[in-house]
């Protein structure tokens, strides 16, 4: 009988840990902040050491430094734009 009772005491104690780590590791993913880029600046084209770059349809590079995180939504600043003739 005490066999059956720790059994279930270190089935519930191992359950319980597993269900802790899952909820930890899940509210880590979430965002500090959340940077919204507008469409209108092409898709994303790599990074380097200068910044983020971005591609419209015309060619138009776009570069963004310094991304701002001030705890909400936020619309970076570009840096340098580059533009075709």
């Amino acid at each position: 009988m005490n066999k059956a009772i720790y059994g279930a005491v270190f089935g519930l104690i191992l359950l319980g840990t597993f269900l802790l780590g899952r909820l930890s590791s899940a509210s880590s993913l979430a965002a500090r902040c959340t940077v919204t880029i507008p469409s209108e600046w092409g898709d994303y084209a790599g990074a380097n050491q200068y910044g983020i770059i971005f591609k419209d349809s015309a060619g138009t590079l776009r570069v963004v430094r310094n991304v701002p995180c001030g705890g909400h939504d936020a619309t970076p600043h570009i840096d340098l734009e580059i533009r075709r003739k």
